[in-house]
């Protein structure tokens, strides 16, 4: 219950904020709307999945190829990432990039309810909930080809952003598949399930070993909990370790909420930053 009101309040919260944010930059919503496209996986169970392209780039080179990042829970956070996508591109503050943003069309308990079934990996044989692989699943084999196919995406430089849960997905998938992106931002993970099992992963460890050109950020709030704060903490002295990721670490004043919009921000001008 405790988990659902927060869910409840994250959305209430920066559901005002995009409204503020879509005033101040309407123009720029105006010239770069986000792309709604709707993806039907054959992977998730009867799943209907809803996906926020933003296309910013202003004179696309024909034949020139760009970087992608893919984002979780865009049913809270496109609308930010479209305006601040947008506003930063053209301000020549970051490299262009496409910005795909998964989602759902889902009331708060159904998007509770998803967000746990694709996000939370399979740890242990006993787990209940272990829909993440199916959800990797439809990130490589039904997401990407599309967005590959359909937009002069660079298939060798992908990124992907994830928050909270989010940002354990994120974590996981450096252990299932470590080559898949080129860029990560893990945000507020929530690694403390199971004392830390996912972080005590032989598999998990072995591929932060062998890594090559990675650029990752990890990030949590002041606020946190010390468990969130721990497993943050943990997840990037492993990081470190490798000589070959590039890496960052952002402590960001604010709670498990207050600091998200800020994150965001780091997503995009951390991992696209002009080099």
């Amino acid at each position: 219950m405790k988990l659902i009101k927060t869910i409840i309040l994250f959305v209430s919260t920066f559901s005002s904020l995009v409204c503020i944010a879509q005033n101040v930059g309407d123009s720029y919503s105006k010239a770069y709307p986000t792309e709604k496209i709707k993806l039907k996986s054959s992977y998730v169970s009867d799943r209907e999945y809803v996906i926020h392209v933003t296309n910013a780039i202003d004179s696309i080179i024909p034949g020139k190829k760009y970087p992608v990042l893919y984002y979780t829970d865009a049913w809270v956070s496109a609308d930010y990432f479209n305006l601040m996508g947008n506003f930063l591109i053209n301000s020549k503050e970051i490299d262009p990039v496409i910005l795909v943003g998964i989602s759902f069309d889902a009331n708060i308990d159904e998007w509770v309810k998803f967000r746990r079934q694709d996000f939370i990996p399979n740890l242990t044989n006993s787990d209940s909930i272990n829909g993440a692989k199916n959800f990797l699943n439809f990130i490589k084999n039904e997401l990407m080809p599309y967005v590959e196919q359909n937009y002069p995406a660079d298939s060798t430089d992908r990124g992907f952003f994830g928050y909270s849960l989010g940002g354990l997905f994120a974590t996981w998938v450096l252990k299932e598949d470590p080559m898949l992106f080129k860029r990560i931002g893990i945000g507020s993970p929530w690694l403390a399930d199971k004392d830390y099992l996912l972080l005590k992963n032989p598999t998990l460890l072995n591929n932060i070993n062998i890594i090559q050109d990675l650029k990752v950020f990890v990030e949590y709030g002041t606020l946190e909990s010390e468990e969130m704060k721990y497993g943050a903490e943990t997840l990037y002295r492993l990081l470190n370790d490798n000589n070959n990721i590039q890496l960052t670490k952002f402590i960001l004043e604010g709670s498990h909420l207050s600091a998200t919009p800020e994150t965001w921000s780091k997503a995009l001008t951390y991992l696209y930053s002009k080099k």
